[in-house]
C-alpha cells in the first residue's frame, strides 16, 4: 500500500473513525479521571490507555474499517500505539509540568494532537492484508 493510499480525501471512513474516536476518548477519558483519583496520572494514564487500544481495536475494526476480526490484526494493531503512546506520553509530562497544564485537561489535548497520526497508522494496520489479498486475487486472474 502507497502512502497515497492512506492519505487520500475524507470518506466515509473518516467520519466513522471521528465517531468511533469519540466513543472511544469519552470512555478512557473518564477511566482516566476515575483511576486518577486513587493513582499518580503517569499510572492512570497507562492504564486507561491500554484499556483504549483494546477498545479501539473492536470499533475500528467493526465500525470504522469494516474488517473481520482476526488474531494478528488484534496482536499488530498496538504497535500503533507504541509509538503514539511514546509521543502521548512525552505531550502529556511536557503540558503538566512543562505549561503547568490541569491533570485533567492535558489528555484531551494530547489525544486531539495525535488523531491523524493514528487514523493513518490505524487504517494502514487493519486494512493492509486485504489490499495485499485483492491484489494477489487480480493478478492470478490476471495470470489466467
Amino acid at each position: 500500500m502507497t502512502a497515497g493510499g492512506i492519505f487520500k480525501a475524507p470518506s466515509a471512513s473518516v467520519a466513522r473513525y471521528a465517531i468511533g474516536g469519540l466513543i472511544n476518548t469519552l470512555i478512557t477519558y473518564v477511566l482516566y479521571l476515575l483511576l486518577n483519583i486513587a493513582l499518580p496520572y503517569h499510572v492512570a494514564f497507562l492504564f486507561s490507555y491500554l484499556f483504549g487500544i483494546v477498545l479501539s481495536y473492536f470499533i475500528s475494526s467493526i465500525f470504522v474499517f469494516r474488517v473481520a476480526l482476526s488474531r494478528i490484526r488484534f496482536l499488530s494493531f498496538p504497535i500503533v500505539y507504541i509509538a503514539q503512546y511514546l509521543i502521548s506520553a512525552s505531550l502529556l509530562t511536557g503540558l503538566i509540568e512543562g505549561l503547568t497544564l490541569h491533570e485533567s485537561v492535558a489528555p484531551i489535548l494530547v489525544t486531539i494532537i495525535t488523531i491523524p497520526i493514528t487514523y493513518a497508522l490505524s487504517k494502514f494496520v487493519l486494512t493492509a492484508e486485504i489490499h495485499q489479498e485483492k491484489s494477489s486475487t487480480l493478478k492470478r486472474t490476471n495470470d489466467k
